[in-house]
């Protein structure tokens, strides 16, 4: 079976955290066909006057991804018309590459995971493929375990690598990817002139100067 894993978000910007995340699949699971960053037009839960111009955040992903060829940007919820709903992405997906559920992996860090209740058509993502949700100080493994148990409670829940990978409905928890940088300090950053580039491949930190992207209207 070949894993087609899409992971959604605001990628703005797109940071080693995120690139962390794409490696660690490419490391650990050799069924991998194709990891595509899903970045999000107009999510329903954020304003979206705080939000990059799409084609910005496109050109930031691509730039970080030059180097891996087995990883792509996918722009469906970019070229759709607001808001963006993670479970329709995934009917779309599937309808696009003509794949099954159980090749379809949805990657979600655990602070995501937390308010995974109040998504639209919840649970039905369930249906449509097995979702995996990565370490995110400062949620812990207890904390995701108990919102589990309280959500969803006849799904099962798998914490590490299993084997074989569980097919829908499932959730993953992988513990040992961890992701501990944050896009508003990233920004925060930019907008206070403090450096910033530590946190973002070279590429896109040249990107980030150059059209002077989350610098303060004082600071232009």
């Amino acid at each position: 079976m070949s894993d087609w894993v899409l992971f959604g978000g605001r990628f703005d910007p797109v940071h080693r955290g995120h690139l962390a995340v794409a490696d660690w699949w490419y490391r650990h699971r050799p069924s991998l066909q194709k990891f595509l960053f899903v970045p999000s037009g107009t999510p329903p839960h954020r304003d979206p006057t705080d939000l990059t111009p799409a084609h910005h955040r496109f050109a930031m992903l691509a730039l970080a991804l030059q180097d891996r060829p087995w990883a792509m940007v996918w722009d469906d919820e970019l070229v759709r018309p607001a808001p963006a709903y993670t479970v329709e992405t995934l009917r779309r997906f599937h309808q696009a590459w003509r794949t099954r559920p159980d090749q379809v992996v949805f990657v979600m860090g655990a602070d995501a995971y937390l308010t995974f209740h109040t998504w639209y058509e919840f649970p039905r993502h369930l249906d449509l493929c097995t979702v995996c949700v990565f370490h995110r100080p400062p949620v812990s493994v207890e904390q995701v375990q108990a919102y589990h148990t309280t959500h969803l409670p006849s799904v099962p829940l798998y914490v590490g690598h299993p084997e074989p990978w569980p097919s829908p409905p499932a959730v993953v928890l992988i513990p040992d990817l961890s992701v501990d940088i944050q896009a508003t300090a990233i920004r925060d950053a930019c907008r206070q002139g403090r450096p910033f580039a530590q946190w973002v491949v070279p590429a896109v930190a040249a990107y980030i100067q150059r059209y002077r992207l989350y610098v303060s209207e004082a600071l232009r």
